[in-house]
């Protein structure tokens, strides 16, 4: 397990950022334009309608992954020169 999952995952934060990935999904379905846009929207309001937890739990399965992706990141990122992780990823 990678230090950052492991500090993510054994956190109590770990359902606020699950919600966070929701939300950011959701939002990635919902900005989507043009006629993709449409059939994804679609297809994602059908699947919601039989399962209503299904951003949440995508995002709670693939958040390991991600995590692991992040790593490499996580491990050179200097609390002390940039204290935001999120800004370190940006530049």
């Amino acid at each position: 397990m990678t230090q950052l999952r492991e500090r993510i995952l054994n956190s109590p934060r770990e359902g606020q950022i699950v919600t966070g990935c929701s939300v950011m999904i959701q939002t990635f379905v919902s900005d989507t334009g043009g006629v993709r846009g449409f059939a994804l929207r679609s297809a994602v309001h059908a699947a919601q309608r039989q399962r209503p937890d299904l951003l949440d739990t995508a995002a709670r399965r693939l958040l390991p992954e991600f995590l692991d992706a992040l790593d490499p990141h996580y491990a050179e990122w200097n609390p002390a020169a940039e204290p935001d992780f999120a800004r370190f990823l940006d530049a």
